[in-house]
């Protein structure tokens, strides 16, 4: 056996992103974006607009409430734009505006077929996340989904920093949101602990 086929073999994890390489959006972040920022007095073609949507294009993947703050200051109009945001992208996603990355579900299903783990995360709210993972059927399709209410609010890495810390202490499945039959949608206080050692550090 040569180096490259051991080495392949021995990832046991595998850790991948939703909009954009799993899930193709076709450009919602954007149309929902642009919704709530409109809902905050921010006119659409605007200088300001444009200036907030590139921020958002620069930042995707961040937590969006995160992205929020950065974007309006005050932190009742960042709560708002989020709420908008995610009632915006909600609707777009009920409307069928989304579907999987071509060969996206059968690549997750040989992952899992040959013993690794496999882990989804996201910048988005976990009721954004899981209105896609609803829209997609895929709820049974991972062992376990990460969003930043999983890392004190915040996004990547922070999720994935919290999962290294708690694999390095127990199986993928005891963090998160389990997507086993049995622990569907549960979140583990074990997550807790390693959120809040990060949100210290920051």
């Amino acid at each position: 056996m040569n180096e490259t086929h051991t080495h392949t073999h021995s990832i046991k994890l595998v850790v991948l992103d939703m909009a954009g390489t799993t899930v193709a959006d076709g450009g919602l972040v954007e149309q929902a974006f642009s919704t709530a920022a409109e809902r905050l007095g921010v006119e659409p073609g605007s200088d300001d607009h444009a200036t907030k949507l590139d921020y958002v294009r620069a930042t995707m993947g961040e937590s969006k409430i995160s992205v929020f703050r950065h974007l309006f200051g005050d932190e009742a109009k960042a709560q708002q734009a989020n709420a908008a945001f995610e009632e915006a992208y909600g609707n777009l996603v009920d409307a069928g505006h989304i579907a999987p990355v071509a060969g996206a579900r059968e690549a997750i299903e040989k992952l899992r077929s040959e013993g690794r783990r496999v882990v989804l995360t996201t910048g988005f709210a976990r009721v954004t996340q899981d209105a896609i993972l609803d829209a997609l059927g895929w709820q049974r399709l991972v062992e376990l989904t990460l969003c930043p209410a999983d890392a004190g609010g915040r996004g990547r890495p922070y999720p994935d920093m919290v999962l290294a810390a708690l694999c390095a202490r127990a199986p993928p499945t005891g963090c998160g949101r389990s997507r086993s039959p049995a622990t569907r949608r549960t979140t583990c206080s074990a997550a807790s602990a390693p959120a809040r050692a990060l949100s210290r550090a920051s």
